[in-house]
């Protein structure tokens, strides 16, 4: 209390208005105000001290830390994005040159530091402006974040300009910009003498003169400030003009004849801000590909407007206008819709016809097949004729004992005339299976002497020797060989094999031969190598089929085995177990 102020020993600091209230500090703490007044003073004293010593020290380096003055900014600086990036919670995008926009998850820079703790609070969007959609018309209720989403276009695109990182996802794009016009904001001035609308007036005469292919326009409820007829009319007008000019940019608009004209033309597209019509809300999502309502009667409900004004207002709009925005809105969800299924059906049509080649390759395979068995059918025919030579021979020489020289030469002549008649069928059988065998990987590259080449038919490898008009001559092994150059085809090379091999060291490595190989784990060089041994010495001993291992993982190993066994000219069919016993990653090879 007042009254008792003088019995406490003390220094009087302070009182309160109505003078019943002292504020005293104690005798006591006198003592220790004046401890701690005098250790601030040492304090500061000390570190002044060092400061001077560490001073005295860098004198001596003064030019070299001159000298090195920009490094050292440099340094702060990248330590300053650094920082920036961390917090943010930033990343780099893809850098374009073209001018183009593709953003993933973006998100305003500044919204994200203040709910820093909480950044689910920020609600990103996603958004492409490029060749195919070069103006973005977004409407939507006010306060529905679409202004927050042209600052955040526009700032992330400076951002990235002068190597900042920005909060959007990596798979983003940012493109180069030679031109930023924005028009954000009231920019009335009494001292210009300038009205709200009259402002937007000249930057929109700045923009429509400057704007070109680089340039990034940003202009916030465009024609507004005016009446609606003429300003729709006026910024439709300006809109257009900047399609032509090929210039890439974002407007927000209330305006019905703006949304109308980005559905109907080419290269622009409509976006709108979600509205929450149960909580009667923004929901701050961007949905691009449909326009939006204003969502002005809901708003006006939102904020305590008497149900009989916002009834009486309806009434006056009058149902033909109330309905404008609505229809607007299920149009363009149809046209969303029957792009989607346009989509649909193009891949479908892709799908369709890689279905179509594969019937069509598997058809040529087939009657390749079809053609190889009927000659080999022939063939087969023409060495049973050949066999039965001797036989015939045989009933010649009795004919002859017998003296039916007559009988003789009709049945050889007639044997001869059917042999003559089988050649010929192998002959062009053999010509037409070769036509339709398809042309080697190398194209149609000429045949050259040191060519490996292999027989299409036979699938006997060597090496050319000499080239003689249509015929070459091959050295396989240790012969040589004439074969024309229509029956041949380029090969790889030859596993090099040791020339001085025993017999019964060929006997010890076909007895070495498993019909499992394990590939897995393997390079692939080392993997193609192992394999090809495996295979040749299978073949070699007569196995009837093979097992081998590659695993699933990511179908690199699979897909190079199936390769392999399809370059084999015997023909080596393949196929996948059962489950249980390996399925996809096993596959086995019929050689026989």
């Amino acid at each position: 209390m007042a009254e008792s102020k003088r019995k406490i020993p003390g220094i009087i600091l302070d009182e309160s208005s109505t003078g019943r209230t002292v504020f005293i500090e104690p005798q006591e703490a006198i003592q220790l105000d004046n401890q701690i007044f005098e250790l601030k003073n040492e304090e500061k004293r000390e570190i002044r001290k060092i400061l001077q010593q560490l001073t005295t020290l860098l004198r001596a380096d003064q030019e070299s830390l001159k000298s090195h003055e920009p490094v050292l900014i440099e340094l702060d600086l990248l330590r300053a994005k650094a920082s920036q990036a961390e917090l943010l919670g930033a990343r780099k995008p893809k850098i374009s040159a073209e001018p183009e926009l593709d953003l993933q998850n973006a998100r305003h820079p500044l919204l994200v530091m203040k709910h820093r703790n909480e950044r689910e609070k920020v609600i990103p969007f996603s958004l492409k402006l490029g060749h195919n959609h070069r103006i973005i018309v977004i409407s939507g209720p006010n306060a529905g974040g679409k202004t927050i989403t042209l600052k955040t276009v526009g700032l992330m695109s400076l951002m990235c300009q002068t190597g900042l990182l920005v909060p959007v996802d990596g798979d983003s794009v940012i493109g180069v910009f030679k031109k930023f016009i924005a028009d954000i904001g009231d920019q009335q001035s009494i001292e210009q003498d300038l009205s709200t609308y009259t402002s937007h007036l000249q930057n929109m005469k700045m923009l429509t003169e400057k704007a070109g292919q680089n340039t990034l326009f940003l202009v916030d409820e465009l024609g507004s400030g005016t009446e609606p007829l003429i300003g729709g009319a006026i910024a439709e007008s300006i809109l257009q003009t900047l399609h032509q000019k090929q210039a890439r940019g974002i407007v927000t608009t209330h305006y019905g004849n703006l949304k109308i004209l980005a559905s109907k033309t080419k290269s622009m597209v409509n976006a709108s801000m979600a509205f929450d019509k149960e909580a009667l809300k923004p929901s701050f999502h961007l949905r691009v590909g449909t326009p939006g309502s204003s969502f002005a009667f809901e708003m006006a409900r939102r904020s305590g407007m008497h149900e009989e004004i916002i009834k009486r207002a309806r009434q006056k709009i009058g149902k033909k206008e109330g309905k404008l925005d609505h229809l607007l809105t299920s149009l363009q969800k149809e046209k969303n819709e029957l792009e989607k299924k346009l989509d649909t059906v193009l891949q479908r049509e892709k799908d369709l016809e890689k279905l179509i080649k594969n019937y069509d390759q598997l058809q040529r395979s087939m009657d390749l097949k079809r053609k190889k068995l009927k000659m080999e059918e022939k063939a087969f025919r023409l060495q049973e004729q050949s066999r039965a030579n001797k036989k015939i021979e045989k009933v010649i020489r009795e004919i002859r004992e017998k003296e039916k020289l007559e009988d003789a030469k009709a049945l050889a002549a007639k044997i001869k005339k059917e042999k003559l008649h089988l050649t010929h069928e192998v002959s062009a059988l053999h010509e037409d299976i070769i036509e339709s065998t398809p042309s080697s990987t190398k194209g149609d590259k000429p045949f050259e002497v040191g060519d490996h080449v292999r027989m299409k038919l036979g699938g006997m490898t060597g090496t050319i020797e000499r080239i003689q008009k249509k015929k070459a001559t091959l050295v396989v092994g240790n012969m040589k060989m004439d074969a024309r150059l229509a029956d041949l085809e380029h090969s790889r090379a030859p596993i090099e094999t040791q020339s001085t091999t025993s017999v019964n060291t060929q006997l010890r490595a076909l007895e070495d031969v498993h019909r499992k190989l394990d590939i897995r784990g393997l390079r692939r060089e080392e993997a193609i190598q192992r394999l090809e041994q495996f295979i040749d010495k299978a073949m070699v001993a007569g196995l009837p089929s093979v097992e081998i291992i590659h695993g699933k993982g990511n179908g690199t190993l699979k897909s190079m085995v199936h390769q392999k066994l399809t370059e084999y000219a015997s023909g080596i069919e393949y196929f996948h177990p059962e489950p249980q016993q390996g399925g996809d990653g096993v596959t086995i090879a019929q050689l026989n």
